[in-house]
């Protein structure tokens, strides 16, 4: 039987075959036109990139802790406790947000609406951190006070 077509109809004088819809062929066809016969993708050809990867973002995630609570504890003069309360919040932010994303891009309003609309917060919080500190070096405030 030739591959893409139904069973076929055969009487002892005539044979006639009716083709499948395109959505009942197998990958294999898909993967034929597109001129990679054979080509495998992911596997164990994409796991070195994958693990380099995690392992450079947890080295980013490690040295950005450690540097934000140096940060926050002398030269923004915050309690320990206080610094390390706000990095664990701002931790678990992080890993919520994407979850959020996703389900908001999958469940709600597509994956163009979900990158626009973060996109537009992301400018309108930053723009307000900016003119918070350009405002707050006019003013000499650099520093947290101690509560």
């Amino acid at each position: 039987m030739q591959r893409g077509v139904a069973a076929s109809a055969c009487s002892t004088t005539e044979c006639t075959t009716t083709p499948l819809p395109p959505q009942a062929q197998p990958m294999a066809a898909e993967a034929a036109m597109d001129g990679k016969k054979g080509k495998k993708k992911g596997g164990l050809r994409t796991m070195p990139f994958i693990f380099a990867n995690e392992v450079a973002e947890k080295l980013a995630v490690v040295g950005f802790s450690t540097n934000m609570l140096t940060y926050l504890t002398q030269q923004m003069h915050m309690p320990l406790a206080k610094a390390a309360t706000t990095l664990t919040n701002f931790g678990g932010t992080s890993a919520m947000t994407p979850l959020i994303g996703a389900y908001l891009a999958d469940a709600c309003i597509g994956r163009f609406w979900t990158i626009a609309g973060a996109s537009v917060v992301y400018q309108f919080v930053r723009t307000r951190h900016t003119h918070t500190l350009v405002s707050h070096v006019d003013d000499g405030t650099t520093h947290m006070k101690q509560s």
